[in-house]
């Protein structure tokens, strides 16, 4: 069986990371979400609307999930961090070590 233009996978976002890892579906945000381990970096693509996101960390990030309470939960150099991108602008973060919460 041929795969056609249609099944072929296409570049969605030129993000340019260094190291990128971890694609994640998040269902709450219609969205996939990855790290750019190297870059510090946390990277936001939205399907419906093509809008891209970034967010800078403070250290190396290695991975991210969705929280069943709403937010993300991260994996960083120095342990767990809570990270809400609905309630900053893309460049901007706020985060709470999970250890401190």
């Amino acid at each position: 069986m041929g795969v056609n233009a249609a099944d072929a996978a296409a570049c969605v976002s030129r993000a340019g990371a260094i190291l990128g890892e971890g694609p994640t579906w998040s269902s709450t945000e219609n969205a996939i979400l990855w790290v750019d381990i190297k870059g510090r970096c946390l990277h936001r693509y939205c399907v419906e609307t093509g809008a891209e996101a970034q967010w800078d960390m403070p250290e190396r990030i290695c991975w991210v999930a969705e929280r069943m309470n709403g937010g993300l939960i991260a994996g960083l150099d120095s342990g767990f961090a809570f990270i809400d991108t609905t309630t900053m602008p893309a460049g901007c973060l706020k985060w709470d070590r999970a250890a401190s919460a």
